[in-house]
């Protein structure tokens, strides 16, 4: 596989000829080009950064995050509709965290805001301390990664030619590939073990081989943060517990936050990682059971809110932030307290969450419940 320029799926033209006047390559000794005329011969080949220009890896954190709809305008417009109000969570770098909730508790509206996909009604997202809102379209894609369930038409696009996609936040305006783009390429296809897939067209792929491109192809931008929205939902059983394994290896190997959206509890629940847990409106907070679970397990959280009270004691609407670190530090347990009419959202190891009952109540029905000990549903 050698893949020379970017070139858009779409049309066959450079797709590196979209940075117009508005893209902006920083190379050399600190030059910014900003379009028009041709890019310098070594576009793409950054250079090393001084210690001094290197973030902080704090990973991913929300701040008093509101998500939702916003209200239309004039005669007959419609209300705002909050779906999560008031969110203080973190995603630590290192370490994988996947967001479980029951269908319509807001997930994908929640990883979607994140995501810069749709606007936050209130708060901010931060990735390394910056504010992902306030970067340039540009600045975002190598900070930000996304890979979502929808499906496109790639054409005739090999699995190489895919993942040389995500180089195009660091390529010049003609997309032509550096010997440095080609080896981060080469990296993201051995990352997701996915070498024998570079010449093979996408559109002829299985589900489980087209996933591994996507991840990739999100890996080629080299960012601080991976967002996957239900990465394994059209995966068989082995398929969604190998890219799991491979996405904990990715947040090791890299000292980069993944955030991953899923239906799947059972195969979360046997991956361990972290878990951002959206309950029902009005459920308990969990804090003491929390407590309790850890202390079986061998840990201890000791959830406390920001104001240093215990979740149950909080004022309305508090949020915990767990800890941040990174090299597979593990977050707090942390939770909200119980609010009427609001949505609790619990953090901290999964495990944690299983043993505390925060899974059952999030989760169970008349006919199914959560078994802790087994880590299964089963019907009651």
């Amino acid at each position: 596989m050698r893949v020379e320029r970017i070139l858009a799926p779409d049309s066959g033209r450079d797709s590196g000829a979209i940075g117009g006047a508005g893209a902006v390559w920083t190379g050399g000794a600190g030059a910014v080009w900003t379009g028009g005329a041709p890019a310098p011969a070594d576009a793409g080949q950054r250079p090393a950064a001084r210690d001094a220009d290197v973030p902080v890896a704090t990973g991913l954190g929300v701040q008093q995050l509101s998500v939702g709809y916003p209200g239309g305008i004039g005669r007959g417009r419609r209300q705002a509709r909050v779906v999560l109000s008031g969110l203080d969570l973190v995603a630590v770098p290192g370490r994988v965290t996947m967001l479980l909730g029951a269908n319509g508790a807001g997930k994908s509206t929640l990883l979607r805001t994140i995501a810069c996909l749709q606007p936050a009604l209130a708060g901010r997202v931060e990735v390394d301390g910056a504010d992902l809102g306030r970067l340039s379209a540009r600045a975002r894609a190598r900070t930000l990664a996304v890979v979502l369930t929808e499906r496109f038409d790639p054409g005739l696009l090999t699995g190489g030619e895919v993942v040389a996609l995500g180089r195009h936040p660091h390529v010049g305006p003609a997309g032509a590939l550096s010997s440095a783009d080609r080896e981060a390429v080469g990296e993201a296809l051995a990352m997701m073990h996915a070498e024998d897939l570079a010449d093979h067209r996408l559109a002829e792929m299985s589900d489980g081989q087209r996933q591994r491109i996507m991840v990739a192809r999100a890996l080629a931008q080299e960012p601080r943060l991976l967002v996957l929205d239900e990465p394994s939902a059209f995966l068989d059983a082995p398929a969604r517990i190998e890219l799991l394994a491979r996405l904990a290896v990715v947040a090791v190997d890299r000292g980069i936050a993944v955030l991953l959206s899923t239906h799947d509890v059972e195969t979360a629940l046997r991956a361990g990682g972290d878990a951002w847990l959206i309950g029902r409106p009005g459920a308990a907070s969990h804090g003491g059971a929390i407590n309790g679970a850890a202390a079986l397990l061998g840990a201890a959280p000791s959830p406390k809110c920001q104001d240093g009270t215990e979740p149950s004691s909080a004022a309305p609407g508090a949020a915990v932030s767990g800890s941040t670190g990174r090299g597979g530090r593990a977050q707090d347990a942390t939770a909200q307290r119980a609010v009427p009419g609001r949505t609790p959202v619990i953090s901290g190891p999964i495990e944690l969450l299983a043993a505390s009952g925060a899974i059952n109540d999030a989760f169970d029905s008349v006919a199914v419940g959560f078994d802790a000990a087994s880590g299964t549903f089963r019907l009651r």
